[in-house]
């Protein structure tokens, strides 16, 4: 039967040896036959990491930032954010399609009420355990880049989406509860397919298109994220079999996890629909979750400390309220480059 991981289950014996333990998890890739969870299957996380790593540094400059200036990207600070959406797209797509395969032959995913039917004894499938650790690879390439990246409105909800899937990946996989990361996980990417696909076309300047696009993104997310999401999955985490199954501390843990994920997909679906008002109401597109070309500039020269005096007066400026300044006509005018230009005089 199945026994929670512990830090003694990482057997580094002497025929082993500690680096060939870390280079190869328990026994390396031909030992992936089913079964349960182990805690040295975390080290394929870390490899996984290191092909999002590559796959960043070289699909993305290579072949996604050119394909964005062709398509219509205005400079590349435009085709780096459209070569990151295109990386998420093929992720988000690549999982959703395994994730319906994987789904479609699980009674659970018909009847979510027998969730619970065998569990703890089924192993895991040796394909389900790498997609899980893909997974983990992915958010952890998120997370670390989440600070290099052209910087974001809601930098510190992304920050906070990508530590608390982070854990829950990592203890729903420890903890034997990938039936749940497996629903969750579909839900999220599901919904996240139409967002990247809406910010592609931004990003090229085909707003039509994006515009088109947006309502039904915003109809996926509420009701993936902020219906099935915390009504169908979380709360069959607290029926009477799940407590019969599952500790205090681990029903606490998913709890915590699962409910902060939520309100994070409650407070973006609040600003999909004042964008959506807006597009219909306002005729206005803008993305509220991306800064103007000034705001990004001001919170990226805010994000180092140590900034060059040229690079400190361009902060000011940039920062400071508009003058109103009188023109020619005896009207007046508010424009960045006329208070630059008052500045240095």
């Amino acid at each position: 039967g199945w026994q929670p991981p512990t830090l003694l289950g990482l057997s580094l014996t002497a025929n082993v040896g500690l680096f060939s333990y870390i280079v190869y998890p328990t026994g390396g890739f031909a030992a992936l036959t089913p079964r349960h969870a182990q805690l040295s299957d975390l080290w394929y996380g870390v490899w996984f990491l290191m092909v999002f790593c590559v796959y960043r540094m070289v699909v993305n400059y290579h072949i996604y930032q050119p394909a964005a200036l062709w398509l219509g990207a205005p400079d590349l600070s435009y085709a780096r954010k459209f070569s990151q959406q295109c990386m998420n797209l093929h992720m988000h797509l690549t999982s959703t399609f395994f994730l319906l395969y994987f789904l479609r032959k699980k009674p659970w995913y018909h009847d979510i009420g027998r969730i619970w039917d065998g569990w703890p004894d089924e192993p895991l499938e040796p394909s389900f355990m790498l997609f899980y650790m893909a997974h983990v690879g992915y958010h952890c390439n998120s997370l670390v880049f989440h600070f290099t990246d052209e910087v974001r409105r809601d930098f510190l909800q992304m920050f906070v989406h990508h530590t608390t899937t982070l854990c829950l990946l990592c203890s729903s996989f420890l903890g034997n509860q990938t039936r749940y990361g497996a629903l969750v996980l579909f839900l999220s990417d599901a919904s996240d397919v139409l967002g990247c696909v809406a910010k592609m076309a931004n990003y090229t300047m085909h707003r039509t298109f994006a515009t088109a696009v947006f309502p039904f993104l915003v109809a996926g997310w509420l009701y993936a994220r902020c219906y099935l999401l915390p009504f169908w999955v979380g709360r069959s985490f607290f029926t009477p079999a799940a407590i019969a199954n599952t500790s205090l501390a681990t029903a606490w843990t998913f709890a915590i996890l699962l409910h902060s994920l939520t309100v994070l997909n409650y407070l973006w679906a609040g600003l999909f629909l004042k964008m959506l008002w807006d597009a219909a109401f306002r005729r206005t597109t803008t993305d509220l979750s991306e800064f103007s070309s000034v705001e990004a500039e001001v919170a990226m020269l805010r994000r180092h400390g140590d900034l060059t005096p040229e690079q400190a007066r361009r902060l000011v400026m940039l920062s400071s309220p508009p003058i109103p300044l009188r023109s020619s006509a005896g009207g007046s005018k508010d424009s960045a480059e006329a208070l630059m230009e008052q500045k240095v005089k």
